[in-house]
């Protein structure tokens, strides 16, 4: 059975909803999961983690470090999670590592996600790196990738997410996401979200590093004394924040010189046009879609076109909180569901008053209409978007 196809069915009688931080350091002991002597850097935030982690492996693999990035959730494949420079592990790795670590915790039970981090954390063990990157799961001080100390910890930017699990208010949000911080160690600010709830200059321990205001234009970020210029359109401004922070980290943490940079990599599924008119983005909570359809509704009046967003997402997710907003905003708003048998559903929408259509209705359009009449956003998740860029030749 490959674990990448489906990796619940690999351990179905060892996953459970809850776990508190000492079933995870019994597990990392079983498991003897010792921190790497690689640099690492540890990314929390509320938007832009993944973007950012993989623009730090971009740079570091072009610097010819060995460096694997392990970021959460995939797109289209479970393999898309970890990649060891830029490449995707093997899935002879993936199942024998799983094998293992599931044999030696054969009497624990831990959170899905848990499974998934562990096993990446063995495979990361059984390799000679320069550099470490972790994207935090959710929130930091007790997720499982805290379980090692970073050289660097990266702060992108906060917002309410996941308000069950880690508080109703943004500091109580905020603590949880600082607790990946450790004396003596770099921290890279991405957004002023932060001040409001932490007093750097407080702690004497940590070397804050502000990535905030990097870009001058013409394709130029300035840090400190130095300058980089962006060599390519891959990126347009709407990356400017994960770019800049990307480029901080790799000048702090292994000192690059880069003053250029050439992306080889696409952001998949972030901010991607998959035709002159149609855009899609993984924006699934009320922040990232702020964002996302804030540069779309500014397109659109430049082009002087109408904009119509196709939304989806799961019942899970903040929904009640993201068509109201959708619905306030001068669009066409159409809701529909997915392949997903925990997306959100047309009862569960009927109170908005927003339009529903099935996902087949949807998909026919996006692939046979005509649409130089308006311009399309396409968001709300991770399945939802990873299927509408299917259809347009856009998966792995």
């Amino acid at each position: 059975m490959r674990i990448f196809s489906d990796p619940s069915l690999l351990m179905p009688q060892s996953i459970t909803d809850t776990m508190c931080w000492s079933d995870y350091k019994h597990a990392y002991q079983l498991l003897e999961l010792e921190q790497p002597s690689a640099h690492i850097v540890t990314i929390t935030g509320t938007n832009g983690k993944s973007s950012t982690a993989q623009i730090i492996a971009d740079l570091a693999c072009q610097d010819s470090l060995n460096v694997v990035c392990f970021t959460s959730p995939h797109l289209f494949d479970f393999r898309e999670r970890l990649q060891l420079n830029q490449s995707w592990i093997g899935d002879q790795q993936w199942n024998l590592a799983a094998r293992c670590v599931i044999d030696k915790l054969a009497d624990i039970k831990l959170t899905l996600f848990a499974w998934i981090t562990l096993i990446a954390l063995f495979i990361i063990c059984r390799h000679e790196l320069d550099l470490v990157i972790l994207e935090v799961g959710m929130g930091g001080r007790l997720d499982p990738v805290n379980i090692w100390d970073a050289d660097c910890a990266v702060l992108t930017n906060l917002s309410l997410e996941h308000t069950g699990m880690l508080g109703r208010t943004l500091s109580e949000i905020a603590h949880e996401k600082l607790g990946i911080l450790r004396d003596n160690q770099h921290v890279v600010v991405a957004s002023d979200d932060w001040y409001r709830y932490i007093q750097f200059e407080n702690h004497e321990k940590l070397a804050i590093h502000n990535s905030l205001l990097c870009y001058t234009g013409n394709n130029q970020y300035r840090y400190g004394c130095h300058t980089m210029t962006l060599k390519s359109d891959l990126f347009t401004g709407f990356w400017t924040n994960s770019l800049a922070t990307a480029w901080v980290v790799s000048r702090v943490v292994y000192q690059s010189k880069r003053t250029e940079y050439a992306p080889t990599i696409p952001l998949k599924g972030r901010h991607e046009w998959l035709t002159d008119s149609i855009c899609a983005d993984v924006s699934h909570n009320l922040a990232a879609i702020e964002l996302f359809i804030e540069y779309m509704i500014h397109h659109s009046r430049q082009l002087d076109l109408p904009l119509r967003v196709y939304f989806s997402c799961l019942a899970r997710k903040s929904y009640c909180e993201m068509i109201p907003w959708l619905l306030s905003q001068p669009l066409e708003l159409v809701v529909t569901g997915d392949n997903d048998s925990e997306s959100i559903t047309e009862e569960a929408i009927t109170s908005f008053g927003a339009t529903w259509e099935e996902l087949r209705v949807v998909s026919n359009y996006l692939t046979t209409a005509d649409h130089q009449d308006k311009l399309i956003a396409v968001c709300g998740g991770f399945s939802f978007t990873g299927n509408v860029l299917r259809l347009f030749g856009k998966g792995n």
